[in-house]
């Protein structure tokens, strides 16, 4: 919990940024926050398997010229191409707060 305490505080588009429902599942939820300078995807799992999918992204990345993104609770690596996000096994009960931009 501190954790995430910490990444919110660092970070404008987590407190309040826009806010776009991009992945809803039953056991899974997933969010866009963003400013003109930040853009996370927040991600939680519910299920009891782990979370793999590609999540379309809203207007694109727009100045994004990464190729992949990391969790910053797991840092774990996700591809980004052609405007989708892919997930890579978010395990269950967690979740996950990507850094697009």
């Amino acid at each position: 919990l501190r954790e995430l305490i910490r990444i919110r505080s660092e970070h404008a588009a987590l407190r309040r940024g826009s806010f776009d429902t991009v992945l809803q599942q039953d056991a899974a939820w997933g969010v866009i926050r963003r400013t003109s300078d930040e853009m996370f995807l927040i991600v939680i799992n519910r299920g009891e398997r782990p979370l793999s999918a590609r999540i379309p992204i809203p207007g694109g990345f727009g100045q994004i010229n990464q190729r992949d993104a990391i969790d910053l609770l797991s840092g774990a690596h996700h591809a980004l191409r052609s405007g989708e996000v892919y997930l890579n096994d978010v395990p269950p009960g967690t979740g996950a707060v990507i850094r697009l931009r």
